[in-house]
């Protein structure tokens, strides 16, 4: 089995509906981890202008391009069969030729038309690469862009012009890559609960002169928020906690 440093969410298992809401995010340029996507899709469709997708995992530009390329060509109804909210047959042979010609990368397309030929060979089945799968009764309430037909159809318009830079790397890197320009949101999702707060704390100084005035970061998305919260985080002045849906996330701000 992957690890989990590696292995990427299908759809999110954060409440980004709810969060990114508290946060203007209409023409910002904005750094997140990849996983699902769903992180960089749900802040296109509330209105963010520039995208870089950073993530550890091999995996993550991919599942952002299947997605694209489907939110490209499929209905709502259909994106939500293909993906296995709706449903109980995932990721349909005939709709995949439908969004092959809307792929953005030749080699995520060449990786899941392998799979998609091996699955109508052989009987393989998708949900056995090695992915997370959030729960379907609860991706609709987590993501804006699925939330309602015309969200979906918002995103989808957004898309036209859009599609992120994607860097493959280990986010603590993140000062070789000198050419990417200053954020006005930063996403980190729960980034610490795999690195620990010496690797977080060096993170956040290394994040800090990318940000640009009234700049964030999510520094963690917190599902079993306890009183003493913030403990955690001593060695980083001026965070916020922010309570969502019976969860938390950690902002700081510039």
């Amino acid at each position: 089995m992957e690890n989990d440093f590696i292995r990427p969410y299908i759809f999110t298992n954060e409440y980004l509906r709810l969060y990114y809401a508290l946060f203007n995010l209409v023409g910002k340029k904005v750094l997140t981890v990849g996983s699902s996507g769903d992180q960089a899709f749900n802040a296109y469709h509330d209105g963010a202008d520039d995208i870089v997708v950073y993530d550890i995992s091999p995996y993550t530009q991919k599942m952002f391009d299947i997605k694209y390329a489907a939110l490209k060509r499929l209905s709502y109804k259909e994106f939500k069969l293909f993906f296995k909210i709706d449903g109980d047959k995932p990721f349909d042979y005939q709709l995949f030729q439908r969004i092959k010609i809307s792929f953005m990368n030749y080699q995520s397309l060449s990786y899941w038309d392998g799979l998609f030929e091996k699955k109508k060979k052989q009987s393989y089945q998708l949900y056995d690469i090695p992915v997370h799968m959030t729960a379907p009764d609860q991706i609709v309430g987590m993501n804006n862009y699925l939330f309602s037909k015309e969200n979906y159809e918002h995103l989808k318009e957004e898309l036209k012009l859009k599609y992120p830079i994607f860097i493959n790397d280990d986010i603590l890197n993140i000062d070789n890559h000198i050419n990417l320009h200053n954020f006005d949101f930063v996403n980190l999702s729960n980034i610490y609960n795999s690195i620990g707060p010496i690797l977080m704390n060096q993170l956040i100084e290394k994040l800090k002169p990318r940000l640009n005035p009234g700049g964030i970061i999510i520094v963690n998305y917190v599902f079993f928020p306890s009183s003493n919260e913030l403990k955690k985080y001593d060695f980083i002045p001026g965070l916020e906690t922010i309570p969502i849906n019976n969860q938390e996330i950690v902002v700081y701000r510039k």
